[in-house]
């Protein structure tokens, strides 16, 4: 099916304001997930689907300096573009996920999945396999919601999620977030899953 939320889609609600996901910081389990990294300072990092990418000034705070930013919205990319100009160890690619290359140490989701129509998860499950190295990591934040409105976000049922990733993944985390901002709290899962091979 074709994506129906293109970049004409998020550009407007970047143009509009109409970010209502933003939390304004980084959610405090990916924070704790940084602060326990044995990564080396270059490992590549991307975030898709990345807002305002509070997850990479985290990152950066922390030494790392090879992170990539991937957003559909050429609104927000230019807003990223300004505000990291004096960083070097941050890329910005105004570029929709699906069209990327890797290879990636490390994927940071954040946001991104619930944002994809349902119909694409499989795509997205592929798209991850296909850059991110074998032995590299998917972690970060999903809904464990099933939403009672047309999204995104959407919503869903973690386990299946976890189907959708253990063919090309190894499952290393996955239950209920502890540490989810009040808004989301009980809502969401944490999953964090080594690529095989």
């Amino acid at each position: 099916m074709t994506n129906m939320l293109d970049n004409s889609f998020w550009d407007q609600r970047w143009q509009s304001e109409q970010t209502g996901w933003d939390l304004g910081a980084p959610a405090p389990a990916l924070i704790r997930f940084f602060d326990h990294q044995q990564s080396p300072p270059n490992v590549r990092i991307l975030i898709p689907g990345c807002g305002n990418a509070w997850e990479a000034e985290a990152l950066a705070e922390r030494g790392f300096d090879n992170i990539t930013l991937c957003d559909i919205s050429p609104t927000l990319c230019a807003k990223l573009q300004n505000r990291f100009a004096d960083n070097p160890g941050i890329k910005i690619i105004c570029a929709d996920f699906f069209s990327l290359t890797g290879p990636f140490d490390l994927v940071i989701e954040q946001t991104f999945f619930c944002a994809l129509q349902p119909d694409l998860r499989n795509d997205y499950a592929k798209q991850m396999a296909a850059i991110i190295k074998p032995g590299g990591l998917l972690a970060g934040l999903w809904f464990s919601i099933e939403f009672p409105f047309d999204g995104p976000p959407f919503g869903g049922n973690p386990h299946d999620y976890i189907r959708l990733l253990e063919n090309e993944f190894d499952i290393l985390e996955a239950g209920p977030c502890d540490e989810s901002v009040k808004p989301r709290q009980g809502n969401e899962w944490q999953i964090v899953a080594r690529r095989k091979g």
